[in-house]
């Protein structure tokens, strides 16, 4: 099922010309050093007009609207590592999840079908890798806590992460570009993500905001016990009364969001 996500990423590639912490990144506990003195570089986005400058802050095309684009004056990543220039939210990530019975789907997967697993008092929920491709960010609520489910078929990358910080509840969706450096992942291209409530860029796989209000706070992790990937076969024994994602969901964009005040992001 990754071939059929690659082939669906490859759609739209052809179409293009608990609270988050202040704290270090996960690569850094793992002893990993992040080289930001990147080399001179020949951007392909810069050339194309997609990276550029207007009074002295930085730019990243984001959409035929300009004022998608995102404001990378402060970002930390090298420009020539980025893929896909696919416009924000080219994927419909999901913040109304609707689900059905397992016992109404237990034949729609095959038996090897890897499936994020979400546990809570109230209810185990599926979430197969073959209906992830399409959405890649689920915002959804367990036990009363706003929580990010998250698959990237590129980097065979799934979490579940918290969506609260200073006690506001974010909103996160496809930013339209992958990024890759080589120490991180074996150097797989992994999705950078934006939320809609500071227009911040993230890129998960090193739990981090890398631009915007927020740069610099972590994703925090929700509980590694309360999720877990498993196969369709094993979840079908073990979890007969599970919930599973419906296929094929889709919410339409809003024009505009509202964006937090720097007094709501001030809770030190």
């Amino acid at each position: 099922m990754r071939l059929v996500g690659l082939i669906f990423l490859c759609f739209f590639i052809f179409s293009c010309s608990d609270d988050l912490e202040q704290t270090v990144p996960v690569m850094e506990e793992e002893g990993m050093d992040r080289n930001l003195d990147w080399e001179p570089c020949d951007s392909y986005y810069r050339d194309i007009g997609y990276i550029y400058e207007i009074d002295d802050q930085s730019y990243l095309w984001a959409g035929e609207d300009s004022s998608w684009h995102f404001n990378i004056t402060d970002w930390e990543l090298n420009e020539c590592n980025l893929g896909y220039c696919l416009g924000r939210e080219s994927f419909p990530a999901l913040t109304k999840p609707q689900y059905e019975t397992l016992a109404d789907v237990s034949n729609k997967y095959g038996e090897t079908q890897e499936c994020l697993v979400l546990y809570s008092v109230n209810s185990t929920k599926v979430y197969p890798f073959e209906d992830m491709i399409r959405y890649e960010v689920i915002n959804e609520i367990s036990d009363g806590q706003p929580l990010m489910v998250t698959y990237c078929v590129l980097a065979d990358f799934a979490a579940v992460y918290s969506r609260v910080y200073c006690d506001n509840t974010l909103t996160f969706a496809l930013s339209g570009y992958t990024y890759y450096e080589p120490e991180i992942r074996d150097g797989r291209d992994g999705f950078v993500l934006w939320d809609r409530d500071t227009e911040s860029l993230w890129w998960p796989l090193i739990d981090k905001a890398i631009s915007g209000d927020l740069h610099g706070t972590q994703l925090k992790r929700h509980d590694e016990g309360s999720w877990e990937v498993l196969r369709w076969s094993e979840i079908k024994e073990t979890y007969p009364d599970a919930l599973v994602i419906r296929s094929n969901l889709s919410h339409p964009l809003l024009d505009n969001f509202p964006r937090l005040t720097p007094q709501q992001l001030d809770c030190d």
